[in-house]
């Protein structure tokens, strides 16, 4: 196996400060957003740090709209396609000097970028493909102490200048967050309960004539939203009741994703070793300890969920030794059980060294295997002709990409789309030739039930 390289050392290039009087993460996202973007990167787990990234300069928005053409805000027009974009983001992050790593380039990636890339069918999405932005100031927020630190990157517009505005922001009482329940309006289901029962019979007819074994089939909720609608309060809510190692929130404009993903995408270190992290196989959590151990059991030891799971392993090592090096993609946890508040996973681990940058190593395996089916190509065409409208966001990545040569990227599941007058939420399950369709569709719906919840859907 080959040997990890060393971590890349760069020389201190942040500036900081910081306050011991605590501040909700919404408070402080509501008094210094007034940039062109926002992250919020909620903690991983108890005693945790969160993140508040924001984005001073809209000349720092990079974007691949519907039409297949990159754009940023210097006036910068093009074509190229997702290849284009890469080469647009990667020259970007070549300029940054920032030693932090959450001080980098943060986006998402939707389904439908990889679609067109991979030169199979899909439906337009009604927005960009695809959209990141460089983060060079923000709040880290102790969740023990409650303290905040403000960090920026010392090449930054008026670094100094910003420190001193934002503590004088963040003075003051803060109040706690909105935990209001939102009125809405009702839930359309793109593929209702019998649409979508059909199309499970199509895949299990078309994994019978062996033309996949196995296809990830997806398919949307929409909610019309009121005029004055607050995303962010909702995000706090989904975060709130979901905690997750993906929980969090990106803005690009008016537009929002509220996640609360528990997959992995893609994470790479400074010397360039390489994780991903597929989920396939869920059950949900139950009050009564003893059931909850049984239904943890039971999926650990479920023989469609552990074949299902090692479809998608084997497509992973596949889309890794693209860009690894020689003998060192490796499995380093197979059917792991994962506990989330709502659900067990069934989760797997495969690593690998690089022998490029993290960048390529994303577009390698987008889109992701877990969201896809196998083979990748023959399922995403064979899924086009079922799901009956695009996925936008869903099923795509976001997360961040650092100039130190690291990246931190999530899988887009258990998450929230948010344009002017209405909200979307993707759900889906891995169909194989053991599927039970029943039990697929309730799959289904227990995956939407956090965010319907956070959004005030009964």
């Amino acid at each position: 196996m080959a040997a990890r390289r060393p971590a890349r050392t760069r020389p201190q290039s942040v500036l900081s400060r910081r306050l011991t009087h605590p501040v909700p993460p919404e408070t402080v996202i509501r008094r210094l957003d007034d940039g062109a973007a926002m992250v919020w990167s909620a903690p991983r787990g108890p005693g945790g740090t969160g993140f508040v990234g924001l984005v001073a300069d809209a000349r720092d928005v990079v974007t691949l709209d519907a039409d297949d053409r990159v754009r940023d805000g210097r006036g910068t027009d093009q074509g190229g396609g997702l290849d284009g974009f890469a080469a647009m983001l990667r020259a970007r992050l070549a300029t940054s000097t920032c030693d932090s790593p959450l001080l980098g380039w943060w986006g998402q990636l939707g389904y439908e970028a990889g679609a067109r890339a991979l030169g199979v069918p899909f439906a337009a999405p009604d927005g960009p493909t695809a959209a990141f932005a460089l983060v060079d100031r923000g709040v880290l927020i102790d969740t023990t102490s409650g303290a905040l630190t403000l960090v920026v990157d010392a090449a930054a517009a008026d670094a100094t200048g910003w420190l001193a505005s934002a503590a004088t922001r963040l003075r003051g009482g803060a109040p706690g967050p909105d935990l209001s329940v939102p009125v809405v309006g009702p839930a359309r289901r793109r593929l209702g309960r019998s649409d979508y029962l059909e199309a499970i019979d199509e895949c299990l007819q078309a994994i019978t004539r062996g033309d996949a074994y196995q296809l990830c089939l997806t398919r949307t909720i929409d909610v019309e939203l009121p005029a004055g609608f607050d995303p962010l309060a909702v995000a706090g809510r989904l975060v709130r009741a979901s905690p997750a190692p993906h929980a969090g929130a990106l803005r690009f404009g008016d537009r929002w994703l509220l996640s609360a993903s528990p997959e992995t995408y893609l994470a790479v270190d400074t010397a360039g070793w390489a994780r991903t992290s597929p989920i396939k196989g869920t059950r949900p959590r139950h009050v009564d300890p003893v059931r909850d151990r049984a239904l943890a059991v039971e999926l650990a030891s479920d023989e469609k969920e552990r074949a299902e799971n090692v479809m998608i392993v084997d497509l992973c090592r596949n889309d890794l030794h693209e860009v690894s090096a020689l003998g060192s993609v490796q499995v380093s946890e197979l059917w792991a059980v994962h506990s989330h508040p709502h659900v067990h996973q069934l989760v797997s681990t495969v690593e690998s060294q690089l022998v490029t940058d993290a960048l390529d190593a994303a577009l390698a395996l987008f889109p992701a295997g877990s969201m896809t089916g196998a083979p990748k190509r023959s399922a995403m065409t064979l899924l086009a002709g079922l799901e009956q409208g695009p996925r936008g966001a869903y099923s795509g990545i976001w997360g961040r990409f650092s100039s130190d040569g690291s990246a931190d990227l999530a899988v887009v599941i258990r998450s929230i789309e948010v344009r002017p007058g209405a909200a979307s939420l993707g759900t889906g399950g891995g169909i194989t030739i053991l599927s039970d369709p029943v039990r697929e569709w309730q799959e289904t719906e227990l995956k939407l039930a956090a965010g319907l919840a956070a959004l005030g859907v009964r």
